[in-house]
């Protein structure tokens, strides 16, 4: 179900218009809420006190909470709402205020840290606005905080039109610019083909849909390039997801969390690799651990994903050139993906940190002949040199 909540305020509204555009290219029911004639409640005192009652009795089901349940089975949320005052209009306010209550859209662990109830994997921010003044973070980054943190919606788009109101303005060209550029940055037919390339430089810096962590079966928080990702994501948040995860998981795993800060990515994979130490014929769990990731991607709708060398520092073990191997996999992976899977195009990175790394990954990249492979260096600045497993 597409959930459409419309707090658009003129009869006439060019916020409605890129709305209506978006929803076009949209698949699914779409139930729509025009907060314009919803008669919401003053959320005074007598109002919280009923509205808490209810929830500690765990009466979900009362009218109160109709806007609140409908939104927290929504497979994809459209909000729709004109720039006013640095920000949108209150309704929106309002309705956000309604439909945040705890044991419906979201709940809270001991830390007090929110944990997602709700369904949505996409929320599409549709905004116009008269002029060019246009800091975000009262308007579509408090919508995106929300999204992320408390509803657990791993996917955010901002669509915007602005200028209509600067003298001379061509109104009906911003507007019909504006919903070209939207078709052509989320509905255009990719052309190029799936690909995939060799990066020297580190997996968490690059832009792409997914980034992946070589975790470990736990999901815990750990060294190198899982250590960094952690951090640029920011571990408590991403610790409390991954805690939600039952673990442990096992070689060749793959699961997804939100990305939470770390703004290159739109959602991490913890794939697990093997550790050779223990198990020196685990090549086929290593293969696993990518060809799953590709997987997981498919199934949350992402096409361009970002990995590192798994299982190619200290799980390499024993092995001559873990590196060589691990490039080996991926490859094996892609190539597997690609057929099982031809029309869905994908763009995978395969990130070598050192020079040594990126030497021994390309010899398997030339053997392989791999038509799309890109080499190029792009080092990400993480300040560190990552001890992968």
């Amino acid at each position: 179900m597409i959930l459409f909540i419309n707090a658009c305020v003129r009869t006439e509204s060019r916020t409605k218009r890129l709305a209506d555009a978006l929803l076009s290219h949209l698949s699914g029911e779409v139930q729509e809420v025009d907060l314009a004639k919803v008669d919401f409640p003053v959320a005074d005192e007598a109002f919280l006190l009923k509205r808490t009652e209810l929830l500690t009795k765990e009466k979900w089901d009362d009218p109160m909470f109709d806007l609140t349940r409908q939104f927290r089975e929504a497979d994809t949320v459209v909000v729709a709402a004109p720039y006013w005052d640095l920000s949108f209009p209150a309704s929106l306010k309002q309705y956000f205020e309604q439909i945040n209550c705890m044991g419906i859209t979201f709940t809270y662990t001991p830390e007090g840290t929110p944990l997602p109830m709700c369904k949505a994997k996409k929320l599409y921010y549709v905004m116009t606005a008269g002029g060019a003044l246009l800091p975000m973070e009262f308007g579509y980054g408090y919508v995106k905080a929300l999204a992320e943190n408390f509803y657990g919606i791993p996917e955010t788009h901002l669509i915007k039109a602005v200028g209509f109101d600067i003298e001379g303005a061509d109104i009906e060209k911003i507007l019909q610019d504006a919903i070209k550029e939207m078709e052509e940055e989320l509905f255009a037919e990719k052309s190029t083909g799936s690909r995939i390339r060799l990066i020297q430089g580190s997996c968490a810096a690059q832009e792409a849909d997914v980034i992946v962590n070589a975790a470990n079966r736990d999901l815990r928080e750990g060294m190198g390039i899982c250590g960094v990702i952690f951090g640029k994501a920011g571990s408590h948040k991403l610790q409390t997801a991954c805690n939600k995860i039952s673990t442990p998981l096992q070689d060749g795993d793959a699961v997804i969390t939100p990305s939470f800060n770390l703004k290159n990515a739109k959602a991490i994979i913890h794939a697990v690799g093997p550790d050779f130490r223990r198990n020196k014929n685990a090549v086929d769990k290593l293969f696993l651990a990518y060809y799953n990731s590709l997987v997981v991607m498919k199934a949350n709708g992402y096409h361009s994903i970002s990995f590192p060398l798994i299982s190619a520092g200290i799980f390499g073990g024993s092995l001559e050139n873990p590196s060589a191997v691990s490039a080996e996999k991926c490859c094996e992976a892609y190539l597997k993906f690609t057929e099982d899977f031809p029309d869905y195009q994908v763009d995978v990175m395969l990130c070598a940190y050192t020079a040594r790394e990126h030497e021994a990954a390309l010899l398997e990249f030339f053997r392989y002949n791999l038509p799309n492979c890109l080499d190029r260096f792009n080092p990400g600045g993480d300040g560190v040199v990552p001890v992968r497993n």
